[in-house]
């Protein structure tokens, strides 16, 4: 008989080889957190303290024919007018975001790069309105569309709006990335 040659049996790609992970380290999800925070909570605050220079409450200017106009409005309620004198409550709500941002954070294994983004983008729309609602007890509104018939909105609503649509997003794609019988797990592969 004749010397047998070992069997290779192929390797199982690790959960990291089979789908590749897109994720930052802390101190880098950290910094990408503060300076977009940073740059568009003062990007907020420019531009309402731009259209109160400009306008007096009520008036408006096109600023693109037929898309957008700025309109100065003085909003008592929450996101598009709603829940008008409930501004206490906003004000609840937007350190009950802002810390539970931060505390994900800071205590997340893993920070995926489009997580950061929304959460600043979330964090930065609840302190804009937040500081508007400490210092005057209204929010600017100044965006107002003119090819959809919409609410008057700001700089933001804009982060917030944005923000919680790309956080959903993050979520369904974990979601469905980690469903059994997804690319890389699953079915057939060892990994359930």
């Amino acid at each position: 008989m004749g010397k047998q040659l070992p069997t290779e049996q192929p390797e199982q790609p690790s959960e990291s080889q089979a789908r590749p992970r897109c994720s930052i380290a802390k101190g880098y999800a950290l910094a990408l957190f503060l300076i977009l925070v940073i740059l568009l909570v003062a990007a907020d605050r420019f531009s309402k303290l731009a259209i109160a220079a400009t306008l007096n409450v009520g008036e408006s200017f096109v600023f693109i024919p037929g898309i957008v106009e700025f309109v100065f409005v003085e909003n008592r309620g929450g996101a598009f007018g709603l829940f008008a004198g409930a501004g206490p409550l906003f004000l609840i709500v937007a350190a009950v975001v802002v810390t539970i941002a931060l505390v994900y954070l800071l205590k997340a294994k893993e920070l995926r790069p489009l997580v950061v983004v929304s959460l600043a983008l979330i964090v930065s729309g609840a302190l804009g309105n937040a500081y508007d609602r400490l210092m005057s007890g209204v929010v600017t509104d100044f965006i107002h569309t003119l090819f959809v018939e919409f609410a008057v909105f700001n700089v933001a609503d804009c982060c917030l709006t944005i923000g919680e649509v790309l956080l959903a997003c993050c979520i369904i794609g974990h979601m469905l990335a980690n469903r059994p019988g997804a690319l890389g797990r699953g079915a057939g592969n060892g990994t359930a």
